[in-house]
């Protein structure tokens, strides 16, 4: 099991500055990252914690979470290269990719029922299991880099247009927050990214900014125990 997992690289550019073909690449691998730093952070902190430490119940909610938010974005990923553009064209044919595997999907999914029973039961955690359930970590890494690599400009590019790309985009941003708790999602992204490598992302507007304060306060428990502050993008260790 090979933790911590190694990230996708990525480059410092504005997002919102880029044309579709290149932005779609670069937002998939901050996004992916926010999730594999998560899971490095989960397989970190797991046995640092007992049945018996005060901050277990946050950590069982947080794991959860983060579980859900992974279902959804692969879920979402699929949904992406499997709807048809407003031309007809399905990127997903054209790119020969279809999303992470169904059998990393229930792995993850075996890992959710096993933090939720915990839940339901702190003085049963027990923190071999929880590493050992997290074995999925290189298979997901290793698909997920390979489908960033083929999504290739040059193709994008024949298949659709600037404007349906965004389009797509946009629909894909949207159905992936509607589909999520937005109280966790939003400073979930602030607190699994780092701000010093790419300060551009995510892309908020500065309403969004102006609520984050009141959003972090919603599982607060959560973000003690991520690797940056929600607010200043500060990196920070767990002390227990």
């Amino acid at each position: 099991m090979a933790y911590p997992i190694s990230l996708l690289p990525i480059n410092n550019a504005d997002i919102d500055s880029m044309n579709p073909y290149r932005a779609l690449p670069s937002s998939m691998s901050l996004m992916k990252n926010t999730l594999l730093r998560a899971l490095n952070n989960i397989h970190q902190l797991a046995p640092r914690l007992s049945p018996a430490h005060l901050a277990t119940s946050d950590f069982l909610s947080y794991v959860d979470n983060v579980c859900g938010v992974l279902l959804v974005h692969m879920n979402n990923d699929e949904t992406f290269f499997k709807t048809p553009s407003p031309g007809g064209v399905v990127l997903g044919n054209v790119l020969h990719c279809a999303g992470i595997s169904s059998g990393v999907v229930r792995r993850v999914e075996t890992l959710r029922v096993l933090v939720r029973g915990w839940k339901d039961i702190p003085r049963e955690y027990n923190a071999t299991a929880m590493t050992g359930a997290l074995d999925f970590g290189e298979d997901l890494a290793r698909e997920m880099r390979d489908l960033v690599a083929k999504v290739e400009r040059r193709r994008l590019e024949q298949a659709v247009t600037a404007h349906e790309l965004t389009s797509m985009i946009q629909a894909n941003v949207e159905r992936f927050a509607s589909q999520n708790d937005i109280t966790f999602l939003v400073p979930f992204l602030f607190s699994h990214h780092d701000r010093s490598k790419s300060p551009n992302w995510p892309p908020t507007t500065p309403e969004g900014r102006e609520a984050l304060p009141l959003l972090a306060e919603h599982h607060a428990g959560c973000w003690r125990l991520a690797p940056f502050s929600v607010l200043t993008g500060e990196e920070r260790g767990w002390e227990a």
